[in-house]
């Protein structure tokens, strides 16, 4: 009698140890599938059981119903995303058109036999439409960035003689914001494999920017740290920057408040990181604080041919 007890008592504890290591082996199973399926929200794939439990496909049941709108959702917001970007690549284009007949028609106009306030005035008039051309170049540019499927066409670039030229075409407007402007650049080469015009217009944006945010110097130097050449843009501020505002400056339409009163769009270094990446690159920004300094700087990784 005993023996038959034992061998029941037996039947059963193999019974649920069996039943444990199925069910934690389907659960494991689960969870890897269930982690893979969101990285790959895109493929419809569902989460399926190894092994039958009664009580755990009733859970996956909800779980798969949850994926489903969950993609329905992202179908939706890709959708709604591709059809505001084509509605502002659309705008800017209509609005350029129009505009480069004005600047054209500004610049027919003769300066000299205005009075010297109509000459500013006219000035004045020049300076916001070329603003407002760049700001609407720098949505048109961002609304087509996230569609291009095909990287930027590369060629060999010297990024020592492009950003030496960039600065010497900005320098007199930085010097008139009471800047003081330093550029190292080393004598020899520093081949990048870029596409140029993504290039300067990087280089173009970190300028603007520092003309908007430095207080008092710019300093600008260009290295190589192995297969990568960096090119480093760093300036003073008026207020110390957190690391979360620095991330935060790459985010379309972000300014700090300093700024907001200047011309601009807040485009222009989310411009700047997407054309970086683009380009098998990357910019990143971190900050300094010292007793009574506070500075940040910018630094754009290319790779180098």
């Amino acid at each position: 009698m005993w023996i038959g007890l034992f061998c029941i008592a037996l039947a059963v504890a193999i019974f649920f140890a069996v039943r444990y290591l199925l069910l934690r082996r389907a659960l494991k199973t689960v969870e890897r599938d269930l982690a893979e399926i969101t990285r790959q929200l895109d493929e419809n794939r569902i989460v399926r059981l190894p092994h039958p439990n009664r009580e755990l496909e009733a859970l996956l049941k909800t779980i798969n119903v949850a994926l489903a709108e969950v993609r329905r959702s992202a179908v939706d917001f890709s959708h709604r995303e591709a059809k505001l970007k084509a509605q502002i690549e659309h705008i800017s284009h209509d609005l350029r058109t129009p505009l480069t007949g004005i600047l054209g028609y500004l610049s027919l106009i003769d300066a000299d036999g205005l009075k010297a306030e109509d000459r500013q005035s006219l000035e004045i008039v020049k300076r916001k439409a070329l603003s407002l051309q760049g700001l609407i170049t720098e949505f048109y540019r961002l609304s087509i960035l996230d569609a291009q499927t095909q990287p930027h066409e590369r060629q060999e670039v010297d990024l020592g003689r492009l950003t030496r030229e960039s600065a010497a075409q900005h320098y007199r407007l930085l010097e008139q914001d009471g800047l003081t402007v330093s550029v190292e650049v080393p004598d020899s080469p520093i081949p990048v494999f870029v596409n140029r015009e993504a290039t300067e217009r990087i280089i173009e944006n970190l300028l603007q920017n520092a003309a908007r945010y430095a207080r008092s110097f710019l300093s600008i130097a260009v290295a190589t740290h192995g297969d990568k050449a960096t090119l480093t843009f760093t300036n003073d501020v008026e207020t110390p920057i957190s690391d979360d505002q620095l991330e935060q400056l790459f985010e379309p339409f972000t300014m700090l408040d300093e700024a907001r009163l200047q011309e601009g769009s807040g485009l222009g270094l989310t411009v700047a990181r997407s054309l970086a990446e683009n380009m098998g690159g990357s910019l990143t920004a971190e900050s300094s604080h010292k007793t009574g300094a506070h500075t940040v700087s910018f630094k754009l990784e290319l790779p180098i041919t």
